[in-house]
Order: structure tokens, then C-alpha cells, then sequence
């Protein structure tokens, strides 16, 4: 029998799919990997040591748990860690840092059966959720099978909070299945422990993306960028990252003929309105190399940092929009 959770899932999506198919048809998001979004792959080998899934949703916090690996790694004894990541760009990402260092699977939607055969593939001992992330039928299986879920680098913005306090009941049900939330500051600790997890599992740690920031003069492959797209390194040079649709005409406008603009989207579903955006510009995944408008487009996943080495100015996207700004801890 299905469980009532799955049923709500599926009168959900049947009921939204007017709005979200034809959004993944457009955006070429119906081509994933449909069978690991429902739990399906390739069993992980028996481990000889302790296993942890870390479930980092995207690209942000696949960066986020780059050393966090190392450190698990560096455990005596040591602890293989798994990652599980949810969107394309997020699993084109931790593929590109983590090959060779660790397994990388896809996180699974949130039924009942997509959960077990994850869980079953995998094998954890323990499992840190990167930020949030927390889904009912996961923790229901995972506390099911004895195994502890802790949020890390835990973070719960006002916006968050509000929702989840608009289902107090259900929401503190499910925080209370979490062993522990190491968060980032005491804001974020307090808002935890509204949701219900008792204040000696909450702890101030910090955030993950100072520890993976790096503090350098040359970035390694910044050059070779440059010289692909035909940037001129003897004009000044405005640098846009993670930015959102409505910013790119801006910027465009905003930025003078005597300067280039590179512009680097948050999303790839966003790339091709941005290149109407920006007249002329070159664009990084066709191997286009110069601009007569000194234009640029970085379409690529990975290569922000390269970018924002060239930079004479840095502009932190989504800020002229109400998504609440990017990360500026890279630039």
C-alpha cells in the first residue's frame, strides 16, 4: 500500500505538471537521469570502513563540501564519504571535483520506495545533510534503519523559516529526527531550535565556504580562459556570477563601451536569454573566441572562479533582483 506521503507527492505533481513540464521540456531538464531520480543505480561495494552520504542539493554546496572530504578521508580511522547531489548542474559538479576521490550518486525525489533503493545502494552509517534539506520520507527511512542525520554547515534563512513555521506540527516532527545541527551563527541556531531540535544537538560551527575559499593571486587556468574567448587583458574587464535573468540587459547597458562584461548566469535553463542579452557576446560553450561588443558569456559550470581572477570589477549577481543576492565569499 502506498504510503499517504507518496499519494500527496503524486496528487501534487499531477496537479502541477501543466506548470513544470512544459518548463523541463523547454529548459532540456526532462533529458535527466530519470532512473536514479527515482533511487535506481548501481550498488556501492561493501565498505571496509564507516560510510557517510553527504547530500549537497547544487553547486554551491557541492563547493561548500570539497574539504570536508579530505577531512573525513583524513579520519584515523578513516571515513568514506558518498555525495549525493539533486540537480544537474550540482552533480556535473561534484562528478568534476570528486572522480577519483569519492563516489557521487544522485539524490532521489522524496516517495517512499525512491528512498530505500538509495539507502539500500549505499549503506550508510551516517549522513550529513549540507545546509537543510530535510524530506519526510528520508528521515522516516533513515531513523527506520537506525541510521543518525545531521544538518551540516546548517543554515535556515527568515524565508524558510516563516514556511515551516506555517506547519509547526509537521515541521518539528521532522526536525526532532535530526542527531544534530551544526550550523553557522547563532541566528541560524536560534531558528533551529524554534523548530524543535533541543539546544544541546545545536551547535555554532561556522560556515564551509570560508574553509574552502582560496586566497591567491593566480588562479590556476584563468589564462587559458581569457585566451579561449578572446578577453583582452589590456581593457578593463566587469565580471557578473551567479546572476539572474533581469540583470543581464542591466548590466549590458550599465557597463560602458570602453569596458568588457563577462556575465556568468546562476542557472543554465538562463543562458540562452542571456546571450539575447548581451548582443554580440561570445559565448564559452561553443568555442566562440573574441567580441566585437566585448561581450561574454561564461556558459559553463566550474569556471567562475578563473573568471572572477580576470576581473578588474566584480558584480555579485541576483542582488538587483529579490533572490536575496549571491555568494561573496569566492570573489
Amino acid at each position: 500500500m502506498p504510503r499517504p506521503i507518496d499519494a500527496a507527492y503524486l496528487a501534487a505533481a499531477i496537479v502541477a505538471s501543466p506548470l513544470w513540464l512544459p518548463r523541463m521540456i523547454s529548459t532540456g531538464k526532462i533529458r535527466t537521469d530519470w532512473p536514479a531520480r527515482f533511487g535506481r543505480g548501481r550498488n556501492l561495494p561493501k565498505a571496509d570502513r564507516p560510510r557517510v552520504l553527504l547530500h549537497a542539493v547544487s553547486v554551491g554546496e557541492v563547493n561548500a563540501t570539497d574539504l570536508l572530504v579530505d577531512e573525513l578521508q583524513r579520519e584515523d580511522p578513516a571515513i568514506e564519504p558518498v555525495v549525493a547531489t539533486t540537480t544537474d548542474t550540482g552533480f556535473a559538479r561534484a562528478i568534476a571535483i570528486f572522480e577519483g576521490r569519492c563516489p557521487v550518486v544522485r539524490y532521489p525525489f522524496d516517495t517512499s520506495g525512491a528512498v530505500r533503493r538509495l539507502l539500500d545502494r549505499v549503506q550508510p552509517d551516517a549522513i550529513g545533510l549540507i545546509e537543510l534539506e530535510v524530506w519526510p520520507s528520508f528521515l522516516r527511512e533513515a531513523a527506520k534503519r537506525d541510521i543518525p542525520v545531521a544538518v551540516v554547515n546548517g543554515r535556515l534563512s527568515e524565508r524558510s523559516h516563516r514556511r515551516y513555521s506555517r506547519i509547526g506540527p509537521i515541521a518539528r516532527s521532522l526536525f526532532r529526527r535530526l542527531t544534530l545541527a551544526a550550523v553557522q551563527d547563532d541566528t541560524y541556531a536560534d531558528r533551529f531550535r524554534s523548530m524543535g531540535i533541543a539546544s544541546d544537538r545545536v551547535e555554532v560551527t561556522g560556515s564551509m565556504k570560508w574553509d574552502t575559499a582560496r586566497i591567491a593571486d593566480d588562479v590556476p587556468g584563468a589564462d587559458d580562459l581569457a585566451h579561449a574567448m578572446g578577453i583582452d587583458r589590456n581593457r578593463p574587464l566587469v565580471v557578473a556570477g551567479s546572476t539572474a535573468p533581469i540583470e543581464h540587459r542591466l548590466l549590458h547597458e550599465a557597463v560602458g563601451e570602453h569596458a568588457q562584461l563577462l556575465c556568468a548566469p546562476r542557472r543554465p535553463e538562463w543562458f540562452d536569454a542571456a546571450a539575447a542579452d548581451l548582443p554580440g557576446c561570445a559565448r564559452r560553450s561553443t568555442g566562440e573566441r573574441g567580441s566585437s561588443s566585448g561581450r561574454f558569456l561564461l556558459d559553463t559550470i566550474g569556471e567562475l572562479r578563473m573568471a572572477y581572477a580576470l576581473a578588474d570589477i566584480v558584480v555579485i549577481g541576483r542582488t538587483f533582483s529579490d533572490l536575496g543576492g549571491s555568494d561573496m565569499i569566492e570573489p
